[in-house]
């Protein structure tokens, strides 16, 4: 393995361009043994073999990157706070497929906080750049629709800073059918339809829940048992850098299944037994399932989708009316190509190695650890100046992972010498 090569093919490797420490390496040189090889062309005069020894060798550099995600990189929750080591930073990123691996992120909720700061950590998020132009309402557009107009690749990512707190709400929100700022005008779009089940603790119902997210609160808590409760309600949570992270697959499904739906909530096989996100290497049965899986459950059964909660919000989103989507009908998108506007995609990078090498300042290369697949519990939220997003991890790229990002990769060994 190398941590570089020359800039000239003519010029030899030098062994201080090996390596044998995983985090430095950066390429693999192959190297044939000499064969023997029977010539089949008349031998020159003076030439006095019939076999010569030919050998040959090669350089190749690995490249990841991922299409149609959403231009957003999230800070790698197992990173050290304070990481600026390159052994740590290799550490975090084998602890992250690790963890995913055995389940120990199956259900978890968490809460990533949008930043201004240089050196964003653990709980934060930002976003990546687009080709399509420069400012919050291209971001804005990207983040509803999901397209940034490009592919990234993993160990070349280029960020993008500025004030983007509004777009984050706006673009995002319009995956539940809420339509505000400069997306009033796109209700009749289909690249800004709302998911096919958008149940999230809004407080308002009908045309007014279309207007903007205002969810049914109890204190600084989002759901109230009496009115209506989100997904991932009631996880006990911890401080995560900027952000948090519930303390194990601990929300209230009991609770939330009572109020969304009424009655006993399924058991985990049958959750499961109709969707199952649990990593298949991870060991035993999880205590619940997870926010994601109880959603799939819902989509499945039109019954579940309209039932209402006791202040009237029901899974089905609202359509028309001249506050709501007004598009073609929602059920033309059922098809696995068209995805699910309640998942995003975005890159997972050690945010406190690269603010240490001054890649996240600025519009700067940055690389990635993995790709994630994330379901949004919740609608984006305001937070003073800041807005957070609610997520679930559901997959992750490499390994460890479910392989259901494989989709979105493009993997490629490009020979370089």
């Amino acid at each position: 393995f190398l941590k570089s090569i020359p800039a000239n093919d003519d010029t030899p490797i030098p062994s201080s361009m090996e390596t044998t420490t995983a985090s430095e390496a950066s390429y693999a040189w192959v190297i044939a043994k000499p064969q023997a090889m029977q010539t089949i062309f008349p031998i020159p005069v003076g030439f006095t073999r019939d076999t010569i020894n030919i050998s040959a060798d090669a350089v190749a550099v690995y490249h990841a990157s991922a299409c149609d995600i959403t231009p957003i990189f999230i800070c790698n929750p197992y990173e050290p706070a304070g990481n600026t080591s390159p052994a740590a930073n290799e550490q975090a990123a084998a602890d992250l497929h690790t963890n995913f691996a055995a389940g120990n992120l199956y259900g978890r909720q968490i809460e990533m906080y949008s930043t201004s700061s240089s050196s964003p950590g653990p709980g934060n998020f930002g976003f990546l750049r687009t080709p399509l132009g420069n400012g919050a309402n291209v971001m804005a557009e990207a983040l509803a629709t999901g397209n940034p107009g490009a592919c990234y690749t993993q160990d070349s990512l280029d960020t993008e800073t500025g004030a983007m707190a509004g777009p984050v709400e706006a673009g995002v929100n319009t995956r539940f059918g809420i339509y505000e700022g400069s997306f009033k005008g796109s209700r009749g779009d289909s690249r800004y339809r709302p998911a096919q089940n958008v149940r999230s603790a809004q407080k308002q119902t009908g045309q007014n829940g279309c207007k903007g997210y205002d969810p049914a609160m109890v204190d600084s808590t989002v759901g109230d048992v009496t009115k209506a409760v989100p997904l991932g309600y009631g996880a006990t949570m911890s401080p995560l850098g900027g952000g948090k992270i519930s303390t194990g697959n601990n929300w209230n499904y009991a609770n939330y299944w009572s109020v969304a739906q009424g009655g006993t909530a399924p058991s985990v096989s049958a959750i499961l037994g109709n969707y199952s996100s649990y990593p298949p290497g991870a060991t035993g049965t999880p205590s619940r399932p997870s926010a994601y899986d109880v959603y799939r459950y819902e989509l499945n059964t039109a019954a579940l989708l309209n039932h209402a909660s006791a202040n009237g919000e029901v899974g089905t989103p609202t359509t028309g009316g001249g506050q709501c989507y007004s598009g073609p009908a929602l059920s033309n998108y059922t098809g696995s190509e068209y995805g699910d506007r309640r998942e995003i995609f975005a890159a997972i990078v050690n945010c406190g190695y690269e603010a240490s090498v001054d890649h996240l300042n600025g519009q700067k290369q940055t690389q990635a650890v993995a790709f994630a697949r994330m379901f949004m519990t919740k609608p984006a939220i305001k937070a003073g100046s800041e807005r957070y997003l609610s997520l679930e991890v559901i997959d992750i790229s490499g390994m460890g992972g479910r392989g259901t990002l494989d989709e979105f990769l493009r993997e490629e060994a490009e020979l370089v010498r």
